[in-house]
Formats: structure tokens, sequence, C-alpha cells
């Protein structure tokens, strides 16, 4: 743990868990690194969750952590990321991942991407013929828009940019989207489909929760399904 008496526990200096796991077993936080080279550096080629677990008088506790992983593996799945992984090992990994942090409430963060054969490497935009990878680490990273967000609120903006059509890139995994956050004065902005219909913000997503069988209205909206 980097400190594990900070008391600081914000985006800016969070306390994290020195241990990553990785395709099946725990490494060092610093062992966990990936070659310049690799497919996902170039192209992006990668998917991932978001889970909190919060501090409770039980001890920590995950937040829907089948749900969310459900959805990891759903998008996997959109992006034909073939895999051994299951849902089972996935949880599983979190919770002994929580238990090693020591940390009362933390962030986990799973991500799968497509990595480099050093052997026999792989440079085109295909890609199929690179390795996947897969991390889980997590660290406490307090309240993301910051303490005080509860309190006082947020700034928010309505992006100039849409929500990506579904016959554009599939919507409904879960990937980054390029948005005007990091150059605006607001702390988050609200994402609009070309209908005109709320599709996405960053932070703190409105979505519907909700089985599989309400996947098409969602597919239509461009909106992230949520297990």
């Amino acid at each position: 743990m980097f400190p594990k008496d900070g008391k600081v526990k914000d985006v800016i200096t969070p306390r994290i868990c020195d241990v990553v796991w990785h395709d099946g077993q725990f490494i060092k936080w610093t062992d966990a690194r990936v070659h310049v080279m690799s497919h996902v550096l170039h192209y992006g080629s990668s998917i991932f969750e978001g889970i909190r677990c919060y501090a409770t008088n039980s001890g920590p506790a995950i937040f829907r952590l089948k749900e969310h992983m459900q959805r990891f593996l759903n998008s996997a799945k959109i992006y034909r990321m073939d895999h051994s992984l299951n849902l089972n090992q996935l949880c599983e990994a979190s919770v002994e991942l929580v238990q090693r942090s020591g940390l009362d409430q933390c962030y986990i963060r799973p991500i799968l991407f497509r990595s480099l054969d050093e052997a026999n490497p792989a440079f085109g935009v295909n890609p199929f013929p690179n390795p996947l990878a897969c991390y889980i680490g997590a660290w406490d990273w307090g309240k993301y828009l910051g303490d005080e967000a509860i309190e006082k609120g947020v700034d928010v903006c309505v992006s100039t940019w849409n929500r990506l059509t579904p016959n554009s890139m599939p919507a409904m995994a879960k990937k980054y989207l390029s948005d005007q956050r990091w150059r605006s004065k607001h702390a988050t902005p609200v994402l609009f489909n070309i209908g005109g219909n709320h599709a996405r913000q960053r932070d703190s997503d409105l979505r519907r929760v909700g089985d599989q069988n309400q996947g098409e209205k969602h597919s239509a909206r461009s909106a992230l399904c949520c297990g």
C-alpha cells in the first residue's frame, strides 16, 4: 500500500493496492506492464469496467459485482475477444483483490485488451493475431468528482459531440468515449444521440437497470446497459 495511512482520499493521491490480478494470478503492481507496441496502444482494442466497493459496518461491500462483470463479459463478446474467463472467476478474483488490498473502500478496474506476442508480433489493424491480457486493479479513489460534489452539485454541459450510433460502433460495449471534459470548465459533459435523446455522461452515468431483453431499446438509443 502506498501509503496505508494516507489521509487524503481523492483522485490526485489515491491509496493503491500493491497487487494486481493478471490472467489467473496475483502479481506486484510494479510488474503490471505492457509493451509499447501492443495493439491496444495503437488501435484502442480494449474493454473495461468500473466497480465501486463501499465501506460498511460489515466490512467492504462491492456494489453489484456480478452485474458489472457480466457486462464486462458482454463487452468482450461484442468485440469478439474470445477468452477463457468466466463470471465466477472474475468475481472471486475481485473479492480476493479487495481482501489483499486492506482497503475499506475502493474502486475496482477490470480491463481486457489486445497485447503483443513478442515472439510473433503483428502490427496491423487486424486484432485477432494478438493475444488477450486481462488485469484487475484496485485503489481508493474517493468521490470521483470530489467530496463537495454531493453538497454543492457539479457543473455540466451538453457536449457538441453526439454519442456514436449503434451502427457506427458497438455502443453497448463499455469503452472510453471522446468528450469535452478535459478541455472544458465543466465537470462533465452530457451526450445525446442523433435523435436528441440522452445517451450518456461521464462519471455518474444515467442508465436503465434491467435485463437483456431491454437491450434492443438501449442499442437504438446508443445507451450503455447497466447489469
